[in-house]
């Protein structure tokens, strides 16, 4: 992500909201969410395993829920600037 906004540098370019400037902040953000993502799953897959070793099986639990709010929040952010049209 940071590359690709390093190419679309402009001379005429935001200073402080541009896609130049805005390129690593951005791509340590995804980083970020997604070393959180896999640390997550990890603990889900680990718990599963245990459970699995005793004979029964996890369905739910806390980490899918914290998962699909976050990316509920993604989209109907994305959802709602689409619609004014400021993306």
């Amino acid at each position: 992500m940071a590359q690709l906004f390093s190419l679309q540098r402009s001379k005429s370019a935001h200073v402080t909201l541009g896609y130049f400037t805005l390129g690593k902040p951005l791509a340590a953000l995804f980083q970020i969410a997604a070393i959180i993502v896999i640390t997550i799953g990890a603990h889900r897959f680990w718990r599963q395993q245990m459970n699995m070793s005793r004979g029964k099986v996890w369905a739910g639990g806390w980490e899918i829920y914290v998962i699909m709010v976050t990316m509920l929040l993604v989209c109907s952010e994305h959802t709602v600037r689409c619609r004014r049209g400021t993306d």
